[in-house]
């Protein structure tokens, strides 16, 4: 039986009970809300960064800082969604504990992490509050809004294993439905004048790799390697982004954040599914993740050629993930390869918040990774101060502050 029917069969055994009662939550906490409706080695002067890094403060009440941006328009994956997928028939949602368990309040929102993801540690730095979800949303939309969703892609196919989800497509839609109601409360320059200095932030293209090009074992290709190279696959990829960015960018996107994909063949899932070493990655992975992000900034770099009129910036979130796997202990983490949650060899199986299913730590914050695919809230925070405030080549020409800033 071929991997990726393993994993669908997992899944589907493990969840069956879940959604029901996530159903039952749907009617509650998670439902509708009248919505308008997704080469990096370690350099010289990261340990000395790290301790500045772990002291930056994450404060829910954020009106004390000044705004760097009216506004933050949100584009992704699980690494990004703050809730859209809660309203949504999947199987990826994280609406039950332990996810969420270390969130002030202690109870799961649908962020697929122990605590605070990216989204709202840049909130805060910014001097807003986290971007609400786009199908929760309802008319709360002039400070911005997250489109993104667990499982999503650039490719509409990626992530349809795990049932409904919001590709990058249809997450461009609905932007295009918030600009209408903009447009409606703020008139046609005001609109212009608000999107032009908001952020647009991007975090696209794991699932298109992990639940996608690499769905299985690596001793039988997937579909997609049957059909394409690892290079014209990339190009797949990059050609529909940058359709996308195009898009925005017609739509009034002005100052735009793209990261690069994370160090794909270190998650425990990868490493599970291809009898990886306790204390290795998977390198043939991560040697294709590095050639796409090389030619990702090479499609920043042409955006930014072909719009003077627009600022874009590219985000090494390989290069910060590679230097905490060689320096776990300048981090303050003791596991880097295993997740906090899960089951299986590394709690590489996604199992985490299924009823006896799953093991799960006693302390996050001593891990990189949360679950199968997830990093913890830690390194969310640690990430978002990095990017906030790093140089070159964290960030590519801007940090994110650097970028508000920039015309």
């Amino acid at each position: 039986m071929r991997i990726h029917q393993i994993y669908i069969q997992i899944w589907t055994a493990a969840f069956v009970g879940c959604m029901v009662l996530d159903a039952a939550a749907s009617s509650g906490e998670f439902a509708r809300n009248g919505a308008i409706r997704e080469n990096g080695k370690l350099g010289d002067h990261d340990a000395a960064d790290i301790s500045f890094l772990l002291r930056q403060p994450w404060n829910q009440q954020s009106n004390h800082r000044m705004s760097y941006y009216p506004a933050i328009f949100i584009f992704g994956d699980s690494l990004s969604d703050v809730g859209n997928n809660n309203n949504l028939v999947t199987l990826a949602k994280a609406t039950r504990l332990p996810y969420g368990r270390d969130f002030p309040g202690g109870k799961p929102t649908g962020r697929f992490s122990n605590g605070l993801i990216g989204p709202d540690f840049l909130a805060e730095y910014i001097g807003l509050p986290t971007p609400p979800p786009f199908l929760s949303a309802g008319n709360n939309i002039l400070q911005g809004v997250c489109f993104a969703s667990g499982s999503a892609g650039i490719l509409n196919s990626s992530g349809n294993i795990y049932g409904e989800h919001i590709p990058l497509t249809k997450q461009v839609t609905y932007f295009a439905n918030v600009r209408q109601e903009l447009q409606a409360r703020l008139g046609e320059e005001g609109t212009k004048d608000l999107l032009g200095k908001s952020l647009f932030y991007f975090n696209f293209g794991s699932n298109d790799y992990v639940t996608n090009y690499f769905l299985t074992n690596g001793r039988v290709p997937s579909l997609l390697q049957a059909q394409y190279t690892p290079s014209q696959f990339q190009d797949l990829l990059l050609s529909n982004f940058a359709l996308r960015i195009e898009e925005l960018y017609a739509m009034g996107a002005r100052k735009m954040a793209i990261f690069g994909l994370s160090a794909l063949g270190c998650l425990p899932f990868q490493r599970l599914i291809r009898n990886g070493s306790p204390t290795t990655c998977v390198e043939s992975i991560n040697e294709i993740v590095r050639s796409y992000n090389v030619a990702l900034l090479n499609h920043v770099h042409a955006l930014q050629a072909a719009h003077p009129d627009a600022v874009f910036t590219y985000l090494d979130s390989y290069r910060l993930i590679d230097s905490i796997i060689r320096q776990p202990s300048a981090y303050g983490l003791e596991n880097v390869y295993a997740g906090c949650c899960g089951s299986g060899r590394f709690n590489g199986l996604p199992t985490c918040s299924v009823p006896r299913s799953y093991n799960v730590c006693e302390d996050a914050s001593k891990y990189l990774f949360w679950d199968f695919v997830h990093p913890t809230s830690k390194i969310y925070k640690l990430a978002t101060a990095k990017f906030w405030t790093g140089s070159y080549p964290d960030a590519i020409p801007y940090n994110l502050r650097e970028l508000a800033l920039a015309s």
